[in-house]
């Protein structure tokens, strides 16, 4: 059986988690060791049998949307064998997930920065989108609207 639990992720532990206190630079399997979502954030916990076919990668489908789509957003998925969890208390892979509506795509320079939004359904250049350049230290260094007719 495999366990997932899944929780909002929120921006500031995201960044936390990309360049900050939880990350330990000295164990890339384990970039997030000390990190643990707060339970307020909690979203979901399920239980998925899986296929048969020990030591076989078997693609499987887990909808992780029980009560509906996943809202735009950040989660962080914990999942594992639930025989491990039993006995380790712990998940043995975590993943962060990003839910969006819109897509970007950045090309950066050393003093530049050019974001264009689209939507991901239809392609399409989005209008009157607020967006934020943050640099790794979270300093903002950049800030506009995306409007259809150009870019940021």
């Amino acid at each position: 059986m495999l366990a997932t639990d899944l929780y909002y992720l929120p921006m500031n532990d995201f960044l936390q988690l990309q360049f900050g206190d939880y990350r330990d630079p000295d164990d890339p399997l384990n970039p997030y060791p000390v990190y643990k979502p707060s339970k307020s954030n909690f979203r979901d916990f399920k239980l998925t049998k899986l296929p048969n076919e020990p030591d076989q990668f078997v693609p499987t489908y887990i909808n992780l949307g029980n009560k509906g789509p996943l809202t735009p957003g950040l989660s962080y998925l914990n999942a594992g064998l639930l025989a491990d969890l039993l006995s380790d208390r712990q998940f043995s892979d975590r993943h962060m997930m990003i839910v969006a509506t819109t897509n970007l795509t950045i090309k950066a320079s050393l003093n530049k920065v050019l974001v264009w939004a689209t939507n991901i359904q239809t392609s399409k250049p989005v209008s009157n989108v607020p967006l934020k350049v943050l640099c790794t230290g979270r300093d903002r260094v950049g800030f506009g609207l995306h409007r259809r007719e150009r870019l940021i």
